[in-house]
């Protein structure tokens, strides 16, 4: 009689090995895909305060070297 999980062990592992082998492989382009295709994550408002960055700035444009406040 066969087992049971024996029927999804292949599906599951064969890919996940392969991916492993691929990471491996090229392990310079997985830290640049991971590096450029995660989000950054947004900090909460608390630590804004804390480092006093609560209060925003006005925009400087520089044009040819010349400052022009707005």
């Amino acid at each position: 009689m066969a087992k049971p999980y024996g029927l999804l062990k292949a599906p599951i592992t064969i890919p996940l090995w392969l991916g492993w082998l691929l990471i491996n492989a090229y392990p310079e382009s997985f830290e640049n895909f991971i590096q450029y295709n995660v989000p950054y994550s947004k900090f909460p408002k608390e630590i804004d305060k804390l480092c006093g960055f609560q209060d925003k700035r006005k925009p400087v444009i520089r044009v040819n070297g010349t400052r022009i406040d707005s």
